[in-house]
């Protein structure tokens, strides 16, 4: 990840978009969560690293007592301005959930067809 974000930075910015977009393309969502993850709980003390990104990342779940949990140390972004991290993680976050979420097409197709009422009748009044 590191490297990607390093590509995709230049002059102050971050194209966060491509970034994510080839990361998640050769590691997969879960993998580069898991990360993500792991990194801002072992960076927890840098105010670099927004709160909203600290709230996920605790919500993510670790393998605890694994073998893979005793190596979680260096399953982490290092080297990388935390700042920038941040904004990573936060592009992640928001193309995750699109991905996620089904398009209003998709649910429209899926959804049933909601029977049809028909508009009642109205009553004639006499006239005057």
């Amino acid at each position: 990840m590191r490297e990607t974000i390093s590509r995709h930075y230049s002059n102050n910015r971050l194209d966060a978009e491509a970034a994510v977009n080839d990361v998640l393309e050769r590691f997969g969502p879960d993998r580069v969560q898991y990360v993500l993850a792991n990194t801002v709980r072992h960076k927890e003390w840098d105010g670099r690293i927004s709160r909203d990104n600290k709230a996920w990342a605790s919500t993510m779940p670790m393998p605890e007592g694994s073998p893979q949990d005793r190596h979680s140390g260096y399953l982490v972004v290092d080297r990388c301005n935390p700042g920038l991290t941040d904004l990573f993680l936060k592009q992640v976050r928001q193309l995750a959930g699109e991905r996620e979420k089904p398009s209003v097409r998709e649910k429209l197709q899926k959804a049933p067809a909601a029977p049809r009422r028909s508009a009642p009748a109205r009553k004639k009044e006499a006239e005057r």
